[in-house]
């Protein structure tokens, strides 16, 4: 019926179970799978949500679930023992709490804190979730549970060259639920960056009832040491996955594994990009908790949130853009946009999702378009020719930043006619401005960088509205400046004719 940690395998477990069985180096609290096999017996070939819940189990299914729970404190040579060992290491660790979730990685309900009498009511409402977006036969984790002290997750490869920790204080249903800020960290050999809000929303069980208790507390100190955190993010790097933890005591505790991000997001804690897409400078939403998909047309700018946010993860299977725990405001001068997108939306809907801003947080910037100024051969920036140490380098070599294959280079209206590649570097230096302009109402590509004199501004512009990803020059912040006057014109406009 069950099949333990340390002996699963895909076609019985599921995906999530293989993952976690296969870490060697990381702190994996025990656990049992109830097999998809046995879950096809248990709901029979009626996959519906309401008949699973309503399902009475087998006195025989409800014996073994028992006590599989009975054993799921013991380790494996302990649980296989006989005799006196067995009962006495049974009887001193009986009475643990243990979560219950789906062994996929679908986006459907889990349990904490389930007790031994309420753990087939938990099975049944885990599957019947599971059964509301999915017809597949699924296998279910039941997991001991660690009381944590911190919880969070680290993405792998969040940037090309960093990984992505959040964490909040007690449980990391904050977190998945959008409606706290966590703390975050930017981690490579060392951490690099790291950001805390000035409060924050923490979870921790009321172990008698399994209720979740919720307070806001006062936030001044980061809660992992340096040292440890590379440590841990190192070992997770040696597994290839990025990794849910809870973490108790100075030990991290790993309940989850999944797979890398893309690394495309900017090594930029004042907003957590947690989808591919970039938000762009027209139809967004700016929230004050994070809300899903289906409630904004394109992008979603929240104030909360993190990548493992439940909406982070429907936005990135919506293939919708979303930055959560966005730091700011979106400047001074688009609040006439916003002013008119919440005249809009309250004539016609009386449900006012948008919500004020925190007051005394720091302003900053949100480049809407995803336009970078980026500077020319320096470090950081746009490079052509060695040592090739900036963000981008036109190089067939291997290098730190991302490497863009020489023929992408094009320096010529000629060769712009002609040209079919999906990244493009276009080098406007020595093109006529009126020619440039037109050229680059000609580009394809999916990925595009402009190389520009900072005079030319209507160049510079037209790069904006086309959606170029970067351009570069030897006045980064000159240019930087005209993206952001060209944003703001964008917005504005996009808001006018909404409400037309």
């Amino acid at each position: 019926m069950v099949v333990w940690k340390g002996e699963t395998s895909r076609e019985k477990c599921g995906e999530k179970a293989v993952r976690l069985d296969s870490a060697d180096d990381l702190n994996i609290p025990n656990f049992f799978v109830i097999t998809k096999q046995e879950i096809q017996q248990l709901v029979g070939d009626s996959a519906n949500s309401r008949e699973v819940l309503n399902k009475q189990f087998s006195s025989d299914f409800s014996n073994q679930l028992r006590e599989a729970y009975k054993e799921v404190d013991m380790s494996s040579a302990v649980r296989n023992a006989s005799g006196p060992a067995r009962n006495l290491v049974g009887g001193q660790r009986s009475g643990s709490r243990v979560s219950v979730r789906i062994s996929d990685d679908s986006v459907s309900e889990y349990k904490l804190n389930v007790g031994e009498s309420d753990l087939g009511d938990a099975v049944k409402e885990v599957l019947a979730s599971y059964f509301e977006e999915n017809s597949e036969m699924p296998a279910v984790i039941v997991q001991r549970m660690i009381e944590p002290e911190a919880s969070g997750a680290v993405i792998l490869n969040y940037t090309e060259d960093h990984a992505l920790v959040e964490a909040v204080k007690g449980l990391g249903t904050s977190i998945e639920e959008g409606v706290t800020v966590p703390e975050f960290y930017l981690v490579n050999d060392s951490v690099e960056d790291r950001r805390i809000p000035d409060s924050q929303l923490e979870d921790s069980l009321n172990l008698m009832t399994g209720e979740i208790k919720r307070r806001k507390t006062d936030r001044n100190h980061f809660i992992f040491s340096e040292s440890e955190l590379v440590s841990f993010v190192n070992r997770l790097r040696a597994e290839g996955y990025s990794g849910k933890f809870v973490y108790k005591r100075g030990t991290f505790y790993v309940t989850d594994l999944f797979e890398k991000s893309d690394g495309s997001a900017p090594a930029d804690l004042d907003g957590i990009t947690v989808t591919k897409q970039k938000v762009q400078n027209r139809g967004f939403r700016k929230t004050e908790d994070t809300v899903p998909p289906e409630e904004y047309e394109r992008s979603l700018i929240s104030e909360k949130g993190g990548y493992t946010s439940t909406d982070a993860e429907k936005a990135r299977r919506a293939g919708k853009r979303a930055v959560f725990s966005f730091k700011g405001e979106i400047e001074e001068e688009n609040k006439e946009y916003q002013s008119m997108e919440r005249q809009k939306k309250q004539s016609s809907t009386s449900q006012d999702h948008s919500r004020r801003e925190t007051a005394g947080q720091e302003k900053s910037v949100l480049q809407v378009t995803g336009t970078e100024s980026v500077p020319l051969n320096a470090e950081g920036g746009l490079s052509l020719s060695p040592p090739f140490d900036g963000k981008y380098a036109v190089t067939s070599r291997n290098v730190r930043g991302r490497a863009i294959d020489p023929e992408s280079y094009v320096s010529s209206c000629e060769q712009l006619l002609t040209y079919e590649g999906d990244q493009l570097v276009l080098d406007a230096r020595n093109i006529s401005s009126q020619a440039a302009e037109k050229a680059l109402g000609l580009v394809e590509a999916d990925f595009k960088i402009l190389i520009v004199n900072p005079s030319e501004t209507g160049l510079i512009g037209q790069a904006v509205r086309k959606g170029f990803d970067a351009i570069a020059s030897n006045s980064p912040e000159t240019v930087r400046s005209q993206v952001l006057r060209e944003e703001k014109k964008l917005l504005l406009d996009h808001a006018r004719k909404e409400l037309e």
